[in-house]
């Protein structure tokens, strides 16, 4: 697993919720750059994932409107694991997680689409 994934577990442990925010936050633009430079489903995976833990993340400090934006900016990887993912278990299961995330802000009509 990712160096930066376990602190932010231990951060959550921890109760420390604004830090793994933060860290959680670097992750996803680091994500995001990787998988602007290689589009792969891996890489697809890691950024969407980062994505969904910090909308969880939000969610729990009661802020889940902090994650709109990246629930938005990362659609396109979304769309892209939809288009090249062979796994529909995990597919499903990850288009769950972030119908939940937009349900979780009220961004309903976002959650549906």
């Amino acid at each position: 697993m990712n160096k930066t994934v376990d602190e932010i577990f231990e951060l959550l442990e921890k109760e420390e919720y604004l830090l793994a925010l933060t860290l959680c936050g670097e992750l996803i633009d680091r994500f995001q750059a990787r998988f602007m430079e290689e589009l792969t489903v891996n890489t697809a995976t890691d950024y969407v994932g980062a994505v969904i833990l910090y909308a969880k993340i939000c969610s729990v400090v009661k802020k889940p409107w902090m994650a709109y934006n990246h629930l938005e900016t990362s659609r396109g990887a979304l769309r892209f694991l939809r288009d090249f993912m062979t796994d529909s278990n995990t597919l499903a299961e990850t288009y769950f997680s972030y119908a939940e995330a937009y349900a979780r802000g009220s961004f309903l009509p976002e959650a549906v689409s």
